[in-house]
């Protein structure tokens, strides 16, 4: 039997504030609270510093291989040094295994670890059958997951986009809550303006829009109602054109990020998850642990995973504007059923809080061939 000390390396494109970036640091602190050695490669430049707290013993080191080219034979230039350096920092580092998160990554990693006999996990946070990479990626990542230690999907919508043979070797373990931040819902008084929140990058993908417009119809009915956005993004100013266009400047705020979202969440007295596409939706996760009631878009993937319709929250058919006015207008005029829904929600979630979650990794550890409890290798 050969021990080695358990190292493991995460990669991961940044540590910029996202759902993917949010599990690297749960599960990384989790790992390194343990005492094992925790290194994170990020391929962006130093000047940018985890977004979330990391546990004082793990070791954030920055590639600064993640400059953007538009020509054709620079790209091919800046992919062959990423796999070089990448491979330099793995053979360097001697990790006994790799857990990499998102597809291009994934992809790198992958060809970047070819032949060091270290077992890579590859995680998929993403419903590709909706947001589908680019298709060199597509076709590259189809052939090459074949050669990873597991293929991890966030869940089961996920993993279902790869062939039979992929799937074979996958593995759903969701997102997982920290539930020693939570934030119980605080009650309010009857002078208190109530608030609906969403929570997420500002894109396309997290249908912001469609959210405002759905307040929009409900503003007059509900005039003690506001709204708060959290987070940042490309359409930061575009989506504030349409809230003005909506003339709603006085009850929707983008506060921006913030690094405290479970207080933030106790605050708000309903959420909503207006995405077009989730892998997970570990926001909603959050929000329920909360002890909110919450609304979401039934996405291809995630939500209904989550939601048990009618019981710990209401699924709204995708994208369909009429029916989220309608979910919305029936919460946000039942007190009764915003606080039933809210109790039943907090239970629902606790399968996926942090302990729970990382049961699932334990299990794939000891699948591949290592002790979780001694952190040797068998």
């Amino acid at each position: 039997m050969l021990s080695k000390k358990m190292k493991i390396l995460i990669i991961i494109s940044s540590m910029d504030a996202g759902g993917a970036e949010r599990v690297a640091s749960l599960i990384s602190n989790y790992w390194a609270d343990r005492n094992w050695e925790i290194v994170i490669l990020t391929f962006d430049g130093e000047e940018n510093k985890s977004f979330y707290k990391l546990h004082p013993s793990i070791l954030h080191a920055h590639l600064d291989i993640a400059k953007r080219h538009e020509s054709v034979f620079k790209k091919i230039f800046a992919t062959i040094k990423r796999i070089y350096v990448l491979r330099k920092n793995i053979k360097a580092i001697k990790p006994v295994i790799i857990v990499s998160f998102m597809d291009q990554i994934n992809v790198l990693t992958m060809l970047a670890s070819g032949f060091l006999n270290i077992p890579v996990i590859v995680t998929e946070h993403v419903d590709s059958s909706v947001y589908p990479p680019n298709k060199m990626v597509d076709m590259i990542r189809k052939v090459i997951y074949s050669y990873a230690a597991a293929l991890i999907g966030v869940s089961e919508g996920v993993l279902k986009y790869f062939p039979i043979k992929l799937r074979k070797k996958g593995l759903v373990i969701p997102n997982p809550i920290d539930m020693r931040g939570v934030v119980k819902r605080s009650d309010k008084n009857a002078n208190q303006r109530k608030i609906i929140m969403g929570m997420g990058r500002l894109t396309e993908q997290k249908g912001f829009d469609l959210l405002m417009k759905a307040f929009n119809a409900l503003k007059d009915k509900h005039g003690s109602w506001d709204m708060k956005i959290w987070g940042e993004g490309l359409l930061r100013d575009e989506l504030k054109d349409l809230r003005n266009k909506l003339e709603l400047e006085k009850r929707v705020k983008f506060p921006g990020l913030t690094k405290t979202p479970f207080e933030e969440l106790g605050r708000a007295d309903i959420f909503v998850l207006s995405s077009r596409f989730e892998g997970f939706g570990l926001v909603l996760c959050e929000a329920m642990a909360c002890g909110l009631p919450v609304i979401s878009f039934n996405c291809p993937s995630g939500p209904s995973e989550i939601i048990k319709h009618g019981v710990d929250g209401i699924l709204v058919p995708h994208e369909n504007l009429d029916e989220l006015i309608r979910a919305m207008d029936m919460l946000m005029s039942d007190e009764f059923l915003r606080n039933k829904l809210a109790v039943s929600a907090v239970k629902a979630v606790e399968r996926f809080s942090l302990d729970n979650i990382m049961v699932l990794w334990d299990k794939l550890f000891e699948k591949l061939g290592f002790s979780a409890d001694s952190g040797w290798q068998r």
